[in-house]
């Protein structure tokens, strides 16, 4: 490899702006290892950088501010064929991975050093803005009722509690109060459907639904809603149909959601914990130098193996999984990503 080579090579494995500068530099690599191009001049290299990286590169937004404001970004108009709930996730992550760069690069870098992985880690840069954009989706602020997350509105209510707000959602086809109306099938053991546990595909199927569902007196209108325990059922259940290794776990009265992660450090397998609070929108990335068999453990807790029951119930992850979106639905969800992130 002559030194013009090495330079270009070294240049793009050291500016991860943009993850196809990062994949195009792995590529670059192999064929400079290789025979494929015998005598490939460096001329003719700078010519097919031009244009590979240009033709897959998203120009860098601004960075993110010392104030950590929110950089402005280019935003694009992603249409979606009719698809199932987990397909149409890891395409949306896909199509705004660059958006959640530019916000949260940052964050980002601080997880790759505390995690002792390469920069050029391509499969957990797609990983850690998969579980971030879906993570953002879900999260609310706060555990108060009407509290929302900063891209959908799916009010945090509370539940088991006198009074119960849930009483006063109404449901705007009917027009009636949910305590009012009847449990859906499956429900029996509830009064009604303001009394039930809210389990993972009505969480994630009323929200990906056409037009808002329900209202209340001080939420306003929304399509799902749900608190710690729903959000975090849900969260798990899609994980694990998008093939992570996830459970809810439960402390006091409070949930949250962890996800299992393989690891290499030095070629040696290790292990990454993510930890997700879908109710005060936190994510925690922790490194596992050991097996972290701790974490395969079972769930003793009553309420954690009820949760988790329900969130890797082969009925839950079937119903996610066999659902069809309508395109408008899901072009809905990408809009309110894209209104996020030009506010």
């Amino acid at each position: 490899m002559d030194n013009l080579s090495s330079e270009i090579l070294r240049f793009l494995k050291g500016n991860p702006a943009s993850i196809h500068n990062i994949a195009f530099g792995f590529r670059l690599q192999e064929m400079l290892k290789s025979d494929t191009f015998p005598g490939l001049s460096s001329p003719i290299l700078i010519l097919c950088i031009a244009v590979l990286s240009c033709s897959n590169y998203n120009a860098p937004t601004n960075l993110i501010a010392a104030d950590h404001t929110k950089p402005r970004a280019v935003m694009m108009t992603h249409a979606y064929d009719t698809m199932s709930i987990p397909d149409f996730f890891h395409q949306l992550a896909f199509n705004h991975q660059q958006n959640f760069y530019d916000y949260h690069q940052l964050e980002y870098q601080n997880v790759v050093d505390s995690v002792q992985v390469a920069n050029t880690d391509t499969s957990l840069f797609r990983t850690y803005f998969e579980i971030l954009a879906i993570h953002k989706i879900f999260t609310s602020t706060g555990a108060f009722n009407c509290a929302r997350g900063e891209i959908i509105s799916a009010p945090y209510v509370w539940h088991w509690c006198a009074p119960n707000p849930r009483h006063d959602i109404i449901e705007l086809a009917t027009n009636k109060k949910l305590k009012d109306c009847k449990a859906p099938s499956g429900f029996h053991k509830y009064a009604s459907y303001a009394d039930i546990d809210r389990t993972p595909f009505i969480f994630i199927s009323e929200m990906l639904s056409l037009e808002p569902l329900y209202s209340h007196p001080d939420c306003g209108v929304f399509r799902t809603f749900g608190w710690c325990s729903e959000r975090e059922m849900a969260f798990s259940c899609l994980m694990e149909t998008l093939g992570y290794s996830s459970k809810v776990v439960v402390d006091g009265n409070h949930s949250w959601s962890e996800i299992k992660l393989s690891a290499f450090d030095k070629n040696k397998q290790s292990y990454i914990i993510v930890r997700v609070d879908n109710t005060f929108d936190q994510i925690e990335w922790l490194y596992e130098k050991s097996a972290a068999t701790h974490w395969e453990e079972p769930i003793i807790h009553k309420t954690a193996k009820w949760y988790n029951d329900k969130a890797h119930a082969d009925s839950e992850l079937c119903a996610l999984k066999n659902h069809l979106l309508l395109p408008e639905a899901m072009g809905r969800i990408d809009k309110e990503l894209n209104t996020f992130f030009s506010e």
